[in-house]
């Protein structure tokens, strides 16, 4: 609305600008919030070597078992093991015993080869020297997939 008094200065009303504040800093907080949690969560990430090679070479050094995650980019469990699993903090937690590693197969065909890898996702646990002691094949929730890593840990303890 104009007034044609000059002098006239708009005063919005002191509620509005109440709630346009709590508005704002409620958006700053969940904002540093989200960033908080993103990373943790980054922090809190299996620690995945990309390489076999690099893998291979710290599970030697190191005389730890070999997670080996086989995946690809097309594959849609692949992405949900990702998504659901490998983020959960018992499985995060789990995994601090195994070397782990991601291979994608469409593009390291030789190691997928290596171990006969024919459907997505492969989660191959093997001992420091590369040599199989448990395969998983497809997707698992955590609770499943943290049975099948204890398996593959007792597998290897066995051997050692």
């Amino acid at each position: 609305m104009r007034h044609s008094n000059p002098a006239y200065i708009y005063r919005p009303c002191p509620g509005a600008v109440l709630v346009f504040f709590v508005a704002f800093a409620a958006a700053i907080v969940l904002s540093c919030a989200k960033e908080k949690e993103e990373r943790q969560a980054a922090t809190n990430a299996i620690p995945w070597v990309l390489t076999f090679s690099d893998g291979l070479a710290e599970a030697r050094q190191t005389d730890r078992p070999m997670m080996i995650d086989f995946y690809t980019d097309w594959c849609g469990w692949c992405k949900k093991l990702d998504a659901d699993t490998y983020v959960n903090g018992q499985v995060i937690a789990a995994a601090k015993d195994f070397v782990s590693v991601k291979v994608n197969a469409d593009v390291d065909k030789e190691t997928a080869s290596r171990y006969k890898i024919t459907g997505f996702p492969t989660i191959l646990f093997t001992d420091a020297a590369g040599t199989e002691i448990h395969r998983v094949i497809g997707y698992r929730p955590p609770q499943n997939f943290l049975g099948e890593m204890n398996r593959a840990l007792q597998a290897f303890k066995a051997r050692s």
